[in-house]
């Protein structure tokens, strides 16, 4: 069975830090492929315009274009600072039904934002976790 789902959103961050305080909005479209009972495997793009935060030591371009910018209350030295980009995440993901209620998850994602005054961060990374829905 193969299903596609998708969306638009606005989402907005609070903290007690205005670096980390952010407005994005954007939109996700995936596709769903249950290959077998138990297992679910999806194929996902999101897209994000909006702040995006950072922690370390900004150079003169960052420091220039920030929203925010103040001293990281966590990492002692370091600047926490957010700016607007543009942010773009393709994903993998397979999802093992162990229960009704127990589930297994893993997920390999890319990600690339790209800020509004040339600076990009572009990285691989991977999610697992088990999951229990009540």
């Amino acid at each position: 069975r193969l299903a596609a789902r998708g969306g638009l959103f606005k989402q907005w961050h609070g903290s007690r830090g205005r670096a980390f305080d952010a407005t994005t909005r954007g939109g996700e479209l995936a596709l769903d492929w249950q290959a077998s009972t138990p297992l679910l495997l999806t194929l996902a793009y999101q897209y994000r315009d909006g702040a995006v935060a950072s922690v370390g030591m900004p150079g003169p371009a960052a420091r220039a274009h920030a929203i925010a910018l103040e001293a990281d209350d966590v990492f002692i030295g370091q600047t926490a600072f957010s700016f607007d980009a543009q942010t773009h995440i393709g994903s993998l993901e397979a999802r093992y039904q162990l229960s009704p209620t127990l589930s297994l998850q893993t997920q390999l994602r890319y990600l690339e934002s790209d800020a509004d005054f040339g600076s990009q961060y572009h990285r691989w990374g991977t999610l697992s976790g088990l999951s229990l829905r009540f």
